[in-house]
């Protein structure tokens, strides 16, 4: 798609349990189109070759019903930093494929923004792929609360989650948007719907025809 008629290209970031698509939904009920990356990478899991290739890396322990359980994955590689290393390269370019892949086949003309949720924007160095970038940030207890009840998993765990992730304080710097997710979810709401009011006097950031220029 050419510059001038493909749609802002705006990213959804912050740390695992942040809030991110608590914010995503209440765009979507703004009418944007919202792509949710986590959904991508989920998909990417239950392909007949990432079950073949994952069992081969992390062993037989990983499939139950002749499907991966992200579950007993997760638990995998977040106790092991080469392990997440090892998935990650396997799932990042499949991931980022299919981002492309939307772009692509976009051909919507009344489509003036697309918003991506993008958990790790920043780990995964897309962030020139956006031309603004939303962080979501919240307190640590709060993100580690949330992340513990959405993986039903262990307070060590939970963290060992985060401490895998850049530090919101450190990833302020390189966005255009914060929202602050530590109040009430109106007072949440509030935020972003100010700044969506602000969409129309946004300008194309990305000069390069390709969305993702990822090697």
């Amino acid at each position: 798609m050419k510059q001038k008629n493909r749609p802002l290209y705006i990213g959804i970031t912050g740390n695992a349990g942040a809030g991110k698509s608590t914010i995503a939904k209440h765009i979507e009920s703004h009418g944007y189109k919202v792509i949710y990356v986590d959904k991508i990478g989920h998909d990417v899991l239950y392909e007949k070759q990432a079950v073949t290739d994952l069992t081969k890396m992390f062993g037989r322990t990983i499939i139950v019903n002749d499907q991966i359980d992200r579950k007993i994955l997760r638990k995998i590689v977040f106790s092991d930093i080469e392990q997440l290393l090892k998935l990650n390269g396997y799932t990042h370019r499949r991931i980022v494929q299919r981002m492309q892949d939307i772009v692509d086949s976009h051909d919507n003309p009344s489509v003036d923004v697309l918003f991506f949720e993008v958990p790790l924007l920043f780990e995964y160095s897309l962030d020139d792929c956006f031309d603004y970038k939303i962080l979501v940030i919240a307190e640590a207890d709060k993100k580690v609360k949330r992340v513990m009840r959405r993986d039903e998993c262990s307070l060590e765990n939970a963290e060992k989650i985060l401490e895998n992730q850049y530090r919101q304080d450190f990833l302020v710097e390189f966005v255009e948007v914060v929202i602050d997710n530590n109040f009430d979810i109106n007072a949440t709401k509030l935020q972003v719907d100010i700044f969506l009011q602000t969409l129309k006097f946004l300008k194309k950031k990305r000069k390069i025809k390709n969305f993702f220029n990822y090697p």
